[in-house]
Order: C-alpha cells, then structure tokens, then sequence
C-alpha cells in the first residue's frame, strides 16, 4: 500500500484510536459485557442481538468500567434448545466486529467462576476485507457441527475426517448446522 493509501485510509477510520483493546465477555448464564467499546459499538451490537437473538433483549445497564446485555433465556448455559442458537448469535457479534475493525486476539478464561465462560479480548485495527464465519462445536461424545458453514467447507471436512471416521451426516436446524456423527474411537 502507497504512502498516500495510507493516508487516505487512515483518515476514513473511527475517531477512537487504533491499538484500542476491549473485552467481551460471557457472563453468567445470559449476559453479554462489553468493556472499552465505543458507543457506536455498543449500539451495533444490541442490533446483532436484537436481529438474532430469538428469545430476545431482556435489559442493559451501564456502569462505570462496562456495558452489559442481559439476554432472554439462558444462552451461555442449555445445551439443546439454545445451543445452536447462542453460537449463531456469537457468529454474528463476532462477524460485526470484524467489520468495523475489531479483530479478535485471544480467548480466554480469567475469571475461573463457575457462571462465567470466556472472555475474548480485541484490538482495533484498519477493517480488512470482508470474511466469513461459522462455528465449530462438538456435541455428546460422537458429534461434530458445522454452524453456518459455506457448503464449499463440507468436503474439506469430509476428506479431513476420513470416511473411515463418520457414521453419519446430516443437515440440521433448518440447514444452519451440517453434523457428523463420528464413529467412536
């Protein structure tokens, strides 16, 4: 990229800084905390989980070292009915954040407290091209989802695992989730 690119990228960006962190953490069974996001971020996300949430926004409060989400049902915690679903809503908050310049760093477990799950720390940089995300998820002791996958991805699975190692394939929840369901070992 020429000098003058960078310059006229860089005069397009937010007016928070680059080399920004933030954190998002999964708290207890339903909450989504948002430390160090800017406004305009916080109010992209409540749109996220409003347009793909099913079960919908049950409050928000702000305090003084973070935003935070409280969401209808229990998205980090049951297993069946909303498994698929809280990782759909993860695919989507992860996807808009990658598009205004959020890029994930690391994930992690800092807290150690039984209703807490991960905490994905970001740092702000000059938005790149548009990706794709999907998750991965494995299920019981034999399965294996494939959530919002591009269909191009499925072979490429397939000839990773092996035919020797699936049982079973099949489209689920509406064709949103491809599963395998492995042979044990």
């Amino acid at each position: 990229m020429s000098k003058n690119n960078v310059n006229i990228v860089s005069n397009n960006l937010p007016t928070y800084i680059l080399d920004q962190h933030a954190c998002v953490i999964l708290n207890m069974t339903d909450r989504l905390r948002l430390i160090r996001f800017p406004p305009s971020i916080i109010d992209m996300i409540r749109q996220v989980i409003i347009s793909n949430w099913p079960q919908g926004l049950n409050k928000e409060r702000e305090e003084v070292d973070f935003y935070e989400f409280k969401l209808n049902g229990n998205p980090w915690w049951d297993p069946d009915d909303n498994a698929v679903s809280s990782r759909i809503l993860m695919i989507h908050i992860l996807s808009a954040l990658y598009k205004h310049g959020w890029y994930i760093l690391t994930a992690t477990e800092i807290f150690k407290r039984f209703f807490d799950k991960d905490s994905l720390i970001f740092q702000f940089r000059i938005p790149q091209p548009e990706t794709s995300f999907f998750a991965i998820s494995f299920n019981d002791y034999d399965k294996l989802r494939l959530i919002c996958v591009p269909h191009e991805l499925i072979p490429l699975v397939q000839q990773t695992l092996g035919k020797t190692m699936i049982q079973q394939e099949t489209w689920r929840d509406g064709g949103r989730v491809y599963q395998f369901k492995l042979y044990e070992i």
